[in-house]
């Protein structure tokens, strides 16, 4: 029994590791103060990063993807597909559950890459269509074929796929905690855990969740301020984006801290049903004008 009560201790780390928060909010506070101070150079500094990874990783990352893809179809039509990780009874309905991810997960990054991916690849076309110049209507078809790749299978193979299996059973089966450093364990064992590997991992996590969502809410800021001026005629100013950004800031916080079960579940559903009506509104009116025009 003592065994047992030092490992459930052991594992079920789940408070606040203040060194993984020290040094990921650290880096971005560093990093946000190098921006102002000087941008170019910041600018300067993430291209080039960018650059090499795609130059020495790319290839890397598009096999693991596909292999994580084959790999995770494998599993889910196989023998282990009906495996259930726990006889609980979901705290959440598919619809909700469904909502959630899609009004955060993915909603996140579709602010800024659904505009910004497909006009990248269509001023520059990928490599393997060299004979596309960009610009032109050629282009429209590569542009849209890439970003439907990388924001297809692909990505929620490597993303919700094989990474969610993985964590629910170490965490349901072996009560490993919900961290990213968890996903370390079938390597590492007990180290991924209460290690340094481990913090690093989830401090990596923090830094790489965080520079993907502050860039499409700044770019959501610029959005809101155009479609202001563009309906009401408010003025397109960094005070009114400014503005913008402070009111979703505050707003973000006050949802993501009611949790789950309050705040970003309730916010979720709303956002479902509002793009359903939409989307209702505009198939509604483009049946209009068709019949108008036949």
């Amino acid at each position: 029994m003592a065994d047992e009560s030092a490992k459930e201790k052991f594992f079920n780390k789940e408070g606040t590791d203040w060194w993984v928060w020290w040094v990921s909010a650290g880096f971005i506070i560093v990093f946000i103060v190098a921006a102002l101070i000087n941008v170019d150079a910041v600018g300067a500094i993430v291209t080039a990063s960018c650059a090499w990874v795609c130059d020495y990783f790319g290839a890397f990352w598009q096999i693991l993807l596909i292999a994580t893809f084959f790999l995770g179809l494998g599993l889910a039509i196989g023998k282990y597909g009906a495996i259930k990780l726990t006889d609980e009874k979901p705290d959440f309905t598919t619809f909700k559950w469904v909502a959630m991810i899609v009004t955060t997960l993915l909603a996140g990054g579709g602010v800024f890459f659904s505009a910004s991916e497909p006009i990248s690849h269509f001023l520059n076309p990928p490599p393997q269509y060299a004979g596309v110049v960009g610009g032109t209507m050629e282009a429209v078809a590569p542009a849209l074929s890439m970003s439907y790749l990388h924001w297809g299978y692909l990505a929620w193979a490597c993303l919700g796929g094989l990474s969610g299996v993985l964590l629910g059973f170490l965490h349901y089966e072996k009560g490993l905690p919900l961290k990213p450093r968890t996903l370390l364990y079938p390597i590492l064992k007990e180290k991924a855990i209460d290690s340094m590997w481990g913090k690093l991992a989830d401090a990596f996590a923090v830094i790489g969740v965080a520079a993907g969502t502050i860039g499409p809410i700044g770019f959501l800021g610029l959005q809101l301020a155009d479609a202001l001026n563009q309906l009401w005629g408010v003025p397109n100013t960094f005070t009114v984006q400014l503005v913008i950004l402070v009111v979703v800031g505050i707003f973000y916080t006050l949802v993501t801290t009611t949790g789950l079960e309050k705040g970003i579940q309730h916010l979720a559903n709303a956002n479902v049903l509002l793009t359903f009506i939409v989307a209702g509104f505009i198939l509604l009116w483009r049946c209009r004008n068709c019949l108008r025009i036949n």
